[in-house]
């Protein structure tokens, strides 16, 4: 369980730091302030709740991880099927890629350790 608080930590980190960077850029336009301030709120609210060691709090935490990661796999799988149909010359390919690869690493470790602590769980109980 601490590993996959951890790696829920490095998450919220990882979400974060783009979003900070946005909503300070946005914020003289005014128009994704409250999705970006939400989201942060969202995954540092879900960190300090998981500290709490409630196994709600966990199951929570595990549910807006995977709300995130299959979208994110689905297109990150979309994305390398199209580098190999296109080749790497696709215009605005890889940027992109790397981009969303900044959020998709993070969760799969986060789902992995969470996986791990469930069967723990089992384990224990």
């Amino acid at each position: 369980m601490d590993k996959y608080k951890k790696a829920f930590f490095v998450v919220a980190i990882a979400f974060s730091l783009p979003l900070c960077f946005t909503l300070i850029v946005e914020l003289f336009r005014l128009r994704f302030i409250q999705p970006a301030a939400g989201l942060i709120i969202l995954w540092w609210g879900m960190y300090f709740y998981l500290k709490t060691a409630s196994k709600l709090a966990f199951w929570l935490s595990f549910l807006l991880v995977n709300s995130f990661w299959w979208p994110l796999l689905f297109k990150s799988v979309g994305r390398i099927l199209f580098l190999i149909e296109n080749g790497t010359d696709a215009y605005g390919f890889p940027m992109g890629f790397l981009i969303q690869q900044i959020f998709f690493v993070p969760l799969t470790f986060a789902l992995i350790f969470g996986v791990l602590a469930i069967k723990g769980f089992n384990k224990a109980g």
